[in-house]
């Protein structure tokens, strides 16, 4: 398995959603900017206390708006890497879900994806960086139970593909990853 080094990635974007994937960023040298959404029943400060125990040498802004993106730059000089790791979903059958969580979900996992992406683009572009979105095996084969959110991961993969299209002429990888289900699992189910 490669190893992240400083010398390779020295910034990243996160909107967190797990701690062992930010202990392995932070034991590899990252400096890392993490961006949380601001959601019901997400407490950020509570997460920022977690993670500064994970690493208490961990160098962290925790900011919840889009200029979240400046702030990272001029904190870090540059940046490299966006992970687009925010997601959010519902325990209901498409027809089942309200207009307002369907709103919701499309809001977290997609547009705020796609707003992550436009504010980084410049910066990735200048250092020939790349965007992870962190898509489901939802959005690939979809599961009923969770309609909504599978139909948002399916549009991610799809904005991944078009970022990666769009931004490859211009040196700037984009690629989605579609985890099956994983430990603790998915925290902002409704």
């Amino acid at each position: 398995t490669p190893r992240l080094t400083r010398d390779g990635f020295p910034a990243v974007v996160l909107a967190p959603d797990g701690h062992a994937a930010i202990d392995r960023l932070r034991g590899g040298g990252i400096d890392l900017v993490l961006s949380d959404l601001r959601m019901p029943g997400l407490n950020g400060l509570e997460l920022l206390r977690e993670v500064k125990t994970i690493s208490p040498d961990l160098d962290v802004i925790m900011l919840t708006a889009f200029a979240s993106v400046a702030t990272a730059v001029a904190h870090l000089g540059r940046l490299d890497v966006l992970v687009n790791n925010a997601g959010i979903g519902a325990v209901a059958r498409a027809l089942e879900t309200p207009l307002a969580t369907y709103d919701a979900i499309m809001d977290v996992n997609v547009r705020g994806a796609f707003r992550y992406a436009q504010a980084c683009f410049p910066h990735l572009e200048r250092t020939g960086g790349s965007m992870i979105q962190v898509a489901s095996d939802a959005g690939v084969s979809g599961e009923a139970e969770i309609a909504i959110y599978s139909v948002s991961k399916a549009a991610l993969i799809m904005l991944s593909n078009m970022l990666a299209i769009e931004g490859g002429r211009l040196g700037v990888r984009s690629n989605a990853v579609c985890p099956g289900d994983t430990a603790p699992g998915m925290r902002h189910m409704v």
